[in-house]
């Protein structure tokens, strides 16, 4: 009877719980769903894992080769992220709109390691002009269960982590042979945190069924650095959300950002 009532009126639904402070999955409002982690598990990349939060699962593979690099940036590598959404059926979303929202999430997870300083992409210069790293990272989703950017996001981290790259032989003009090791360093961990908004209710790490219903989203994400712990404040949705609102998430974000840190250390 109450799956009944959940597909026909979900916010009526919902928001019976929400009034006591509870949600469906017994979770109260404010409170993220644990990542689990695991790293190298695919022989076929260079380094890999698979996170899942709660339902949700997402798996990320790495492979690299070497390049030239752009003209006009000869001591720059590069990278390349592919965020796969292949468990979002095509009955519930248009293919249109799960490859907008793909290649949105591609572009979001680069600029993020790019632009936070989590990778300096100087350190895979392996020749200026001549040969850079270029590194390819795949992310694809085995299920979809809410909240998929969050955990894109720590699974492209806990696959940099494990990535090992080979060495390269460069030979000289005078014929001499000399190894090149390059390794990828993240400078940075940016952990993003994301909130669902209905009515007055915060909802950390919304599911599937919940973002169904919810007005706005919003995601933190913030880094280890403490003198720049914001690295981003990323919103959508139209419902308008308050300084104290956003302030309260932001708590909220600090210690979930410091346990899965912990996590992704281990």
């Amino acid at each position: 009877m109450a799956q009944v009532f959940a597909k026909i009126h979900p916010k009526q639904f919902f928001k019976k719980f929400f009034e006591k402070g509870v949600r469906p999955d017994n979770r109260k409002l404010n409170t993220f769903r644990k990542p689990k982690i695991l790293k190298g598990h695919i022989n076929s990349a260079i380094g890999s894992s698979t996170v899942r939060l709660g339902n949700t699962s997402v798996v990320s593979g790495i492979q690299a080769e070497v390049v030239v690099p752009d003209l006009n940036k000869p001591k720059m590598g590069k990278i390349q992220v592919n965020v796969e959404l292949t468990d979002l059926s095509s009955s519930k979303h248009s293919t249109e709109r799960v490859n907008e929202r793909s290649a949105a999430i591609s572009e979001y997870i680069e600029s993020t390691l790019i632009n936070t300083g989590t990778i300096n992409l100087e350190e895979l210069c392996i020749q200026e002009s001549e040969k850079v790293w270029m590194i390819y990272l795949d992310i694809y989703t085995l299920n979809c269960d809410g909240n998929v950017l969050d955990a894109c996001i720590i699974s492209a981290l806990a696959a940099l982590q494990n990535t090992t790259l080979d060495p390269v032989i460069i030979v000289g003009e005078n014929e001499e042979s000399k190894e090149i090791q390059k390794e990828i360093i993240l400078h940075n961990l940016p952990i993003p945190s994301s909130f669902g908004f209905f009515e007055d209710y915060i909802l950390a790490d919304p599911t599937a069924d919940e973002e169904e219903i919810i007005n706005s989203k919003l995601t933190i994400i913030l880094g280890k650095n403490n003198k720049k712990s914001i690295c981003d404040i990323y919103k959508t949705g139209s419902y308008p959300i308050s300084r104290k609102t956003i302030s309260t998430c932001i708590e909220l974000a600090k210690n979930r950002s410091k346990y899965v840190i912990k996590q992704l250390k281990n």
